[in-house]
């Protein structure tokens, strides 16, 4: 299960999402809706652990989820705004993630490399 309590963030002198409360119950499936700015995504990135929040909790199955490297084995958040660092080749990123993704698959990043004909550099 989803839990927030209060969970609060803030940048600088804008409050992004403000004490939100909620539940999301195994197996239930929700949907978040509101105008730019609104803090959906800036809520989506506290609930995995992208962000921590300033006050109140999120929690997964009753375990933060902030520096949680466990918990976030469990599931993983895609972004509709996609980081790369600039100027950085296809090899670059993959050692990047690498580092922080103990599953990492080289083997199918080979394949896709080759499958699509991508120069790692």
């Amino acid at each position: 299960m989803i839990t927030a309590t209060n969970a609060t963030k803030r940048f600088e002198d804008i409050t992004a999402v403000d004490h939100i409360c909620a539940e999301v119950k195994d197996g239930s499936v929700y949907g978040l809706i509101g105008s730019n700015g609104a803090g959906k995504s800036t809520f989506l990135r506290m609930l995995a652990g992208i962000l921590q929040p300033d006050e109140g909790t999120v929690q997964i199955d009753g375990a933060d989820i902030f520096e949680n490297i466990a918990m976030k084995e469990r599931f993983f958040f895609i972004s509709d705004e996609q980081f790369f660092f600039p100027n950085s080749t296809p090899k670059e990123m993959k050692n990047y993630y690498k580092r922080f993704y103990s599953k990492f698959d080289e083997a199918r990043y080979r394949k896709l490399m080759n499958g699509f004909g991508l120069d790692e550099n």
